[in-house]
């Protein structure tokens, strides 16, 4: 027999699904309904291929084109003749029908995101005889990576909610487009859930699949993921209520939904979508002629685990709550879990306060519920890394890594390519070796680099896009080794700063690399902060005594979506003491808080001579209040128009090292 993989990718099995297609076209309106539309998918398709593999004749119901579009047309229900555009109705309550009508949006449920940030929503179908012309919106994501790349045809198949569905083919390049759950769905021939955005939909669908494909499905467990979804999802991605189309199909099988699902109507206003409020009630009374419906889950069962968005829960549901082999499991769980394993349960989160109301003492009354969350680097990759775990490693492994990474927080981005915890943990044990032949300035030199090489994309520093070989980190520590005596930014003047005999600004690579070798830290690799203007870093010593501090430089430019727009000019008014006007080279202007762009506090650490990042004296943490206070004063550009505190103090000075300056 075929592999089942080499099946989907032949051209005779896309050729033989659109020949089979063509003849469900009784009334031939193929070329004209597709136009120049490129992609079939859905039951049509899936179906189809289902039977190929498995036998039986396919259930065709109707055929879905899906064809983009770039702004939604809508009609203003009480006067057809009105059209309007909106360029990004992305969270809309209503969709436009065939007739010009505005409905509840039903059929399709919410907008879906991909996990790499890629968005389609499905804004009007169009249904003419057998097909079913489905127009989308649909947003690419701005990644600075090239790894996390999905084709539009591969977001579409992700949004929908059954696995045996998820195929299409592209009648551009001739070729069937799957998803591993669909394949794995061909093998297994188990239904399954896939993306819970519209709870009372999939259950019906999932209902009416079982009978038409007459396939196996663990439908307790299946609608126990739906039921977590009902739960917790609140954003613009779940479905939250149905309009007519749906009910009708909910009364056929009544019997089976309200198993796990009460249909109700609106108890007040506060429930109704908000674009729907003016829709529903004419002045206070009922419309009639508008019915929508909500749900609440019938199962007595939930999760504690923090999951806020459907790609969150779909992974923690992929990783806690299927069926697994024990050993699969248990490494999950050592990731998922660590700190159970090491008894050390203060460093996540394990509930969580709601508060009910005032009790007879006027104090506030809180409903404590298990819930567990976590800020851990492991946890976070395991959550989006899908083969993160499958390696061998034991939890010493885990904690090494959630350790460095919570001491050098810049480097989080650079291990993220690393695709198992196992290769991680080989290439931080490699990069201290590096530091300590070479300084402890190397970890701090590859912090910052990722932020100024692949962060910022520069175009002459991409030694470490996509690339975190044990090879490139020797070629960069190399680069900096001969960037290290170079002058990296003009000194700043502090003549006229009163306490200017304890402060020593450090400039070069090699004044950095001197100063961690000598403090015990990694500041000898924030080069690179210093030369993109982000910092300005000092040694400060009073009574022998010595510390480092990084100071954030002013911001200098806007960056939103994808693009940068220098300033012109920062006003802040008389009457604001918060935010500032900041004036664009564009002439666009926005209000954003002043404190942006000031100098302030980054980190300051030290007492020389003990070593390491110990806490500055006291005398020491107020030197550098007032060094931040005359920066403020003196330095910050001309066009940069904002008030700034005073704060005397005065510092008792007992005596200056010499010996640093």
């Amino acid at each position: 027999m075929q592999n089942i993989k080499d099946f989907l990718n032949s051209k005779d099995t896309y050729k033989r699904v659109l020949t089979i297609l063509k003849e469900y076209d009784t009334k031939n309106d193929f070329e004209s309904v597709g136009g120049t539309v490129n992609f079939i998918a859905g039951g049509s398709v899936s179906n189809i291929l289902i039977s190929m593999v498995h036998g039986g004749n396919p259930v065709i119901n109707d055929i879905d084109i899906y064809k983009e579009v770039k702004e939604v047309h809508s009609q203003d229900p009480l006067n057809p003749a009105l059209k309007y555009t909106n360029k990004h109705e992305w969270y809309p309550a209503t969709y436009v029908n065939e007739e010009g009508l505005e409905m509840v949006d039903d059929s399709y449920g919410r907008i879906f995101v991909a996990e790499n940030g890629a968005r389609m929503r499905v804004v009007r179908h169009l249904r003419k005889n057998i097909f079913n012309v489905i127009e989308f919106l649909y947003e690419d994501y701005r990644n600075f990576t090239t790894n996390n790349k999905k084709t539009k045809e591969t977001v579409i198949l992700e949004g929908f909610d059954l696995n045996c569905c998820k195929a299409g083919i592209d009648i551009k390049t001739e070729s069937i487009v799957y998803t591993p759950e669909f394949l794995e769905f061909l093998e297994t021939k188990q239904l399954k859930i896939t993306s819970p955005c519209a709870p009372i939909q999939s259950t019906i669908r999932l209902y009416k699949k079982m009978k038409d494909l007459d396939c196996f499905c663990d439908i307790e467990h299946e609608m126990k993921f739906l039921t977590v979804a009902s739960k917790h999802i609140q954003s613009g991605q779940m479905a939250k209520y149905i309009g007519p189309e749906t009910y009708v199909k909910y009364e056929k099988i009544k019997d089976f939904v309200d198993k796990y699902f009460k249909l109700r109507e609106p108890k007040d206003s506060n429930e109704i979508p908000h674009s729907l409020k003016e829709k529903y009630y004419i002045g206070n009374k009922r419309n009639p002629d508008v019915n929508i419906w909500l749900f609440d889950p019938v199962m007595d069962f939930d999760i504690i685990e923090e999951v806020g968005t459907i790609n969150n829960l779909k992974r923690v549901w992929e990783l806690l709550y299927t069926y697994k082999k024990n050993s699969e499991q248990n490494k999950i769980n050592k990731i998922f879990y660590k700190n159970i394993f090491l008894g050390k349960m203060n460093e996540d989160q394990w509930s969580v306060s709601h508060y009910k109301g005032v009790g007879d003492n006027n104090e506030p009354i809180y409903d404590i519920k298990p819930y567990y969350n976590s800020n851990r680097y492991t946890h976070q990759m395991i959550l989006s890394k899908k083969g993160y775990y499958k390696c061998n490693f034991d939890i010493k492994h885990v904690d090494y890594i959630d350790k460095f990474a919570s001491e050098h927080h810049g480097m989080r981005m650079f291990l993220k390519d690393c695709n198992t915890l196992i290769e991680q943990y080989d290439l931080i044990k490699f990069i201290k070796s590096l530091a300590r032949k070479e300084g402890d300035w190397v970890i701090g030199s590859l912090e910052t680099a990722d932020r100024y090489m692949v962060t910022t994309r520069d175009e002459n520093n991409k030694l470490l896009m996509n690339d975190v070989s044990k090879s490139t980190i020797i070629k960069l520590v190399e680069k900096f080794k001969k960037e290290s005596v170079e002058e990296l930014v003009e000194k700043l003047d502090l003549s006229n700063f009163e306490y200017k005999n304890c402060i020593r600004e450090l400039t070069t690579t090699l004044q950095l690399k001197e100063e961690g070798s000598r403090m015990g830290h990694c500041v000898g690799g924030y080069s690179n902060s210093i030369r993109d203007n982000r910092s300005r870093i000092f040694h400060i010593d009073c009574d022998g005594i010595g510390s480092t501090v990084e100071i954030a430089t002013p911001v200098t430019k806007s960056w939103s979506n994808g693009e940068t727009k220098d300033i012109v000019e920062i006003f802040q008014p008389v009457n604001d003491e918060t935010n500032c006007m900041v004036f664009f080279e564009d002439k666009s202007y926005q209000s954003i808080p002043a404190s942006t762009f000031t100098y302030k506090l980054r980190q300051h650490s030290g007492r020389y001579p003990e070593k390491g990042n110990l806490t500055p004296t006291d005398i020491n943490q107020n030197i550098v209040k007032e060094l931040i206070e005359y920066l403020n004063l003196n330095h910050l550009p001309d066009n940069y128009k904002i008030r700034i505190k005073t704060e005397k103090k005065e510092i008792p000075l007992v005596s200056i090292n010499d010996d640093w300056f």
